[in-house]
């Protein structure tokens, strides 16, 4: 009886040790990691900018997971409308605490390598000692830029990323989850500040560019690259000038300071229509209601008419504060042109004696020219009138005719003797 206990025990205990085993070689042939959820996060980049868009997994099982195997890889794929920029590993982390705090993973991404133009990912998984316990997070930091012409304030199509896990006791695994990216909105609310400058032909003034923050947001400094092009009104140009002063005004423009926004660095292009200027700043708080202007100088060619108002010129501002999308700000440059006092060629002046024409030979009735005998006094006395002088002629000739008549009548009677 003994020995048949004895048997039965031993078919038992080698019985049980075939389904461990059984089970085990189930696991590595087939049970894969389960329990591992995507913890979605979104980040905020703006166009033509890049940050690290968080790759996050949390162990929700109950099962303990370590070192995976040999040909383990991470691949990610980015969003829509970016990409992924060289980088030769990707940080990885973990944290206990639900993501409060993080610390350096046992996991490494390193060798990595982009293709499918910037669009794909591929780095190699390897490991220090893992054991990724229940309750765990992991995280892995891709670092992607969003394209330039990324739309504004939107959330753009998600990209991923899929691990290629194989620790011992379980299947190869591949576990996906997301990469969310946000663009900022658009600065808004900066609008045209219109006004005219009078500049005569020939001359130079500075005209000014004036905007104003309309919105309920506060702006702040810009980043690099940030630019300022202006754009010379019809008939004018730009004078060589190497900065344009920059006032802001908290009042809708009765006085005005110094703006924070520095615009210099400037060059003029385009025979003298463009000038184009770099935009730096001095820790720049744009609050709503506040004016911003800048006052570049502007030539008007001699040859622009007078007394009309120019084709209107402008200025682009390319401004990226932190937390909006680059946005091109534009707002006019306008000159008026005086008008002239005289507005046709002035005539030559009359010679002091002119010469008498055919026609004015001729004497002028004084029924045609009623002034004919003022006319005639001025030429006898330079004033008007008949002074005394023309008198005494007069009587010198009327006795000069008398004496002539009585000598003709002696000669007569002389003769008749």
């Amino acid at each position: 009886m003994r020995f048949n206990n004895l048997r039965f025990a031993t078919v038992a205990i080698l019985g049980a040790g075939l389904l461990l085993s059984g089970t085990a070689a189930a696991n590595a042939a087939g049970n894969p990691v389960s329990g591992v959820v995507d913890v979605p996060s979104v980040v905020t980049i703006a166009p033509g900018q890049s940050g690290v868009v968080p790759w996050t997994v949390k162990n929700t099982s109950g099962n303990g997971y370590g070192s995976g195997g040999a040909g383990d890889t991470v691949v990610f794929t980015a969003p829509g409308n970016a990409t992924f920029p060289a980088q030769a590993s990707v940080p990885a982390q973990y944290s206990a605490d639900n993501g409060s705090t993080w610390g350096l993973s046992n996991i490494v991404v390193s060798g990595c390598a982009v293709s499918n133009a910037g669009h794909t990912l591929t780095c190699a998984a390897t490991y220090n000692s893992l054991g990724w316990s229940p309750g765990i997070l992991e995280r892995f930091n891709p670092t992607v830029t969003v394209d330039p012409a990324a739309p504004a304030g939107v959330t753009l199509g998600a990209g991923n990323g899929v691990f290629h896990y194989s620790p011992a006791g379980f299947a190869a695994t591949d576990i996906t989850a997301s990469l969310n990216i946000n663009t900022p909105a658009r600065v808004s609310g900066v609008v045209d500040v219109p006004s005219a400058v009078t500049i005569a032909p020939g001359q130079s003034g500075v005209v000014p560019w004036t905007v104003k923050n309309t919105s309920g947001n506060g702006y702040g400094s810009g980043g690099a690259g940030d630019t300022v092009v202006f754009t010379a009104p019809g008939n004018a140009t730009f004078p060589a000038q190497a900065s344009v002063p920059a006032q802001y005004s908290a009042d809708n423009g009765s006085t005005w300071g110094l703006s924070n926004i520095v615009v210099s660095g400037c060059a003029v292009s385009n025979a003298g229509h463009t000038l184009t200027c770099a935009a730096t700043y001095n820790s720049l708080g744009w609050s709503p209601g506040i004016l911003e202007r800048f006052n570049p100088t502007v030539t008007v060619d001699p040859a622009a008419p007078a007394g009309v108002t120019l084709g209107a010129g402008n200025g682009v501002f390319h401004y990226s504060p932190a937390g909006f999308a680059a946005t091109d700000i534009t707002a006019s440059l306008n000159i008026n042109t005086p008008a002239t006092a005289n507005t046709g060629t002035p005539a030559s002046p009359a010679p002091a004696n002119p010469a008498p024409s055919a026609g004015s030979a001729s004497p002028v009735s004084a029924s045609v020219n009623p002034h004919a005998g003022d006319m005639e006094s001025l030429a006898y006395t330079g004033a008007g009138g008949v002074g005394p002088v023309a008198i005494w002629a007069g009587i010198a000739l009327l006795a000069g005719i008398a004496i002539a008549f009585m000598a003709a009548r002696r000669g007569k009677r002389h003769g008749s003797e």
